[in-house]
């Protein structure tokens, strides 16, 4: 889908967690469209959504469409011409980067229940390596909605020196009582979804999922 890239981070120190589990390397995918200025200072950092993937547009017409084709393309709000946009798939996903499903070298199997938990902060730590990686100096600003607006709004604490602005949308400050209560049934479903196997599953748990977004 698209054009992924892959890096692999914190090998010779793993990362640690806000928790205070490690964990090294790190596989990270992420997409981008346009190109870093020599001044290395027009980065735009896409955050996508509890669901979303780093595919966050089309790069060519034949491409799969992207969760956000509206806002990113010659002549539109984030144009490449102007713009190198970085959009990762999240730590702790599954569609590129170092998540449950992928294999722990120290075992040789998957990680899965024994993945350690991750924060928001410990999200974007990974993104910061990258961002380094990558040569960023900074960030124009750091969008995202929903889990992405999370995201975004923890750039603007963490790393206030290098981030211009957050673009915010749809996400609270805080979880609500009421958000912390169906987040535990939508986890309840899955956990109850026979297809789980107490972790070990095979593929997804695809009613438990089901039932689990349609709650969300």
């Amino acid at each position: 889908m698209g054009t992924l890239k892959q890096i692999e981070l914190f090998r010779d120190r793993p990362l640690k967690l806000e928790n205070g589990d490690t964990i090294g390397p790190i596989e990270v995918g992420f997409e981008t469209y346009g190109n870093l200025s020599l001044a290395k200072d027009n980065c735009i950092l896409l955050e996508h959504a509890l669901t979303g993937t780093a595919h966050a547009a089309k790069h060519f017409e034949e491409d799969v469409a992207g969760w956000w084709d509206d806002f990113i393309g010659a002549g539109k709000t984030m144009d490449p011409a102007d713009y190198f946009i970085v959009c990762t798939n999240v730590f702790g996903g599954c569609s590129g980067t170092t998540g449950p499903s992928s294999v722990d070298s120290r075992t040789g199997a998957a990680y899965r229940l024994h993945f350690p938990g991750f924060t928001i902060k410990d999200i974007i730590k990974v993104q910061k390596a990258l961002l380094d990686a990558l040569g960023v100096v900074h960030v124009v600003s750091v969008i995202g909605g929903s889990m992405g607006g999370m995201q975004a709004t923890q750039w603007a604490i963490d790393y206030p020196e290098i981030t211009g602005s957050v673009i915010n949308l749809a996400s609270p400050l805080a979880a609500s009582p009421e958000a912390i209560g169906y987040n535990l049934i939508m986890r309840m479903a899955i956990l109850n979804d026979p297809d789980f196997n107490d972790g070990n599953y095979v593929g997804q748990p695809e009613g438990g999922l089901a039932t689990a977004r349609m709650v969300g």
